[in-house]
């Protein structure tokens, strides 16, 4: 009985895990493809701003042209971390508590 009553509560908790995981991944897939319309946007506006400084035969325009196409790549960094790193993580977890749900449990006395 104790066995039950343990692989139960094993069970029921990867149930609860397993759902929180999920509305986290669709929390980040949501956050992300909004962080990557926005940082998509911000590439076309800097690029715009930066190509016709970077031809102005002026250094100083000519850098800080550079700087902003530089800027425009790194606000991307945001999604996709969040689209590709986080819901690799929330993915892999879910698929450990799932396997864990699977699993046959026993209780071992300690002697």
């Amino acid at each position: 009985m104790p066995e039950q009553r343990a692989a139960e509560a094993v069970r029921r908790y990867c149930r609860v895990r397993i759902a929180d995981l999920e509305r986290n991944i669709r929390e980040v897939t949501r956050h992300g493809i909004r962080a990557l319309l926005v940082g998509l946007l911000a590439v076309l506006v800097l690029n715009a701003l930066a190509r016709p400084l970077e031809t102005s035969g002026d250094s100083l325009l000519e850098l800080f042209a550079e700087g902003l196409q530089v800027t425009s790549w790194v606000i991307l960094w945001v999604p996709i971390g969040l689209l590709v790193y986080d819901r690799w993580y929330y993915t892999r977890d879910r698929k450990v508590y799932a396997r864990m749900e699977e699993l046959e449990w026993s209780v071992v006395p300690q002697a």
